[in-house]
Order: C-alpha cells, then structure tokens, then sequence
C-alpha cells in the first residue's frame, strides 16, 4: 500500500475494541486492539491506533504502519509488529535492561542497605 511506512513507537497501553469467533473451520477468536502509544521523543500520538495484534508494552520498536479508511469511523492506523528481526528486538530489550539498572542504582543510592548482591 503507498500509504504505508515505519514508525518507531513505545506502546503504552492496550484494550480490545471488538472481538469476533474466527471463519469456519478455525478455531478461537480475533481481537481489535486499541493502541496507545508514544513516539521515540515520548510524546503522544494523537492518531487512531489500532493492532490485530496484542503488542509487547513498554519498549520502543519500529512498526509496520498502514492505513485504514472506514465509513463509519474515518482513517485509523494499523499498527503490524515488524517482521522477525532479531537485531532489532535485541536492542530494544538491552535498552529496557540498561535504563532498569539505572533506576535500580538510583534506589540502591538513595536508601541506605538497599544494595542488591549480583547487579
């Protein structure tokens, strides 16, 4: 679609807008997520987010972004997780890791015997 593009986003939070029993012959369900997420400077993204997929919270990953136009609701954005890589994800998480050991730091130093043996 010419409309598509990346996008790195933190999503901060989810909840199912509809749910539907999956066509004949699957088994289980489909979920509409809502998205609510923040951009890599942290600011809001005021756009309709949406995701046929639950998405992991909290770390910054570059998404796949397309357009969605509804006659009922007007233009969303479907928000895809990226297809496997593994750099990528790797990255995300040691980021998520390095900024936990500074707030664990930030804790250790501000109360005193509160040093935790192996970090």
């Amino acid at each position: 679609m010419a409309d598509s593009f990346k996008k790195k986003m933190t999503v901060t939070d989810q909840s199912v807008l509809k749910t539907w029993a999956n066509p004949k012959g699957s088994t289980g369900e489909t979920n509409l997520w809502e998205v609510i997420a923040v951009d890599e400077h942290g600011e809001l993204i005021t756009e309709k987010l949406r995701s046929f997929a639950e998405l992991e919270l909290g770390i910054l990953i570059e998404y796949d972004i397309e357009p969605y136009d509804s006659p009922k609701h007007g233009r969303s954005w479907t928000v895809k997780k990226p297809r496997a890589n593994t750099t990528q994800r790797v990255q995300a998480l040691e980021q998520r890791v390095d900024e936990l050991a500074d707030r664990l730091s930030a804790v250790e130093e501000a109360i005193p015997g509160a040093k935790v043996e192996g970090f």
